[in-house]
């Protein structure tokens, strides 16, 4: 494929993995990258760290642009919440409704 075509694809592989709340490690398992080289052989798929980093950055950068020129001027109110995982990791959420 050329490059083009193969980001669309490293992008909407990580919407799945992270629709379907896959493991980036999967991205390197042997039976998805077989089920791939036999369905669609051209598709390369891209490192664990690459789907988590870069291409998961581009998305959240043009997911939170979306927005903002969504509710840009509107009427809106906003949650916040945080709290450790079982492995004292931070974890907080965010929640927006707008007019």
């Amino acid at each position: 494929w050329e490059p083009p075509k193969q980001e669309e694809f490293a992008q909407d592989l990580c919407k799945l993995f992270v629709a379907c709340n896959i493991s980036w490690n999967s991205a390197a398992n042997l039976q998805l990258n077989l089920f791939f080289s036999k369905y669609v052989p051209e598709a390369k798929i891209p490192d664990r760290r690459v789907l988590s980093g870069r291409v998961l950055d581009s998305l959240a950068l043009q997911a939170e642009t979306g927005m903002k020129s969504i509710v840009t001027g509107r009427l809106g109110t906003g949650q916040c919440d945080g709290w450790k995982s079982g492995a004292k990791a931070a974890i907080i959420t965010t929640s927006v409704t707008v007019d």
